[in-house]
């Protein structure tokens, strides 16, 4: 089992990154998929199979991770949980939550700078879908 501590610290090594769709190169390039990807495959745990093309799917993102994760309450939410967002109407978008910087809470995630970033994170914004507990982080 992975320590949530030591899973966030390698997620936040990607901060910075610059973001590139199917990205899956840490320090070159990473999408959001990439991100938990890189994670996962850093401490040599599967990573979800998400390869989609440039409309993806909501079935592609939550197929690939529930191969490596379960979903949970996001009143559960705990750093090292991955959380999942809409853009438009449709889930297509994660980020990986990292926790409490003073009063706010943050998630890993590329942002409009097209750049991974540890960004601020709102948990009664309407666009958080769901959250998932990563197999093997804990």
């Amino acid at each position: 089992m992975i320590p949530r501590a030591d899973f966030v610290a390698e997620v936040l090594t990607y901060v910075g990154t610059p973001f590139l769709f199917q990205g899956r190169v840490p320090g070159k390039a990473l999408d959001c998929a990439g991100v938990v990807a890189c994670a996962l495959g850093h401490f040599g745990l599967a990573s979800p199979e998400i390869h989609y093309g440039s409309q993806p799917s909501e079935a592609e993102l939550f197929d690939g991770l529930a191969a490596v994760a379960a979903p949970i309450a996001l009143e559960l939410r705990e750093p090292g949980d991955v959380l999942t967002f809409a853009v438009g109407s449709r889930t297509i978008h994660m980020g990986v939550y990292s926790g409490r910087i003073g009063a706010s809470e943050v998630v890993v995630q590329p942002s409009k700078r097209r750049v991974i970033e540890n960004s601020v994170f709102h948990p009664e914004r309407d666009d958080v879908r769901s959250c998932w507990k990563l197999k093997g982080v804990g």
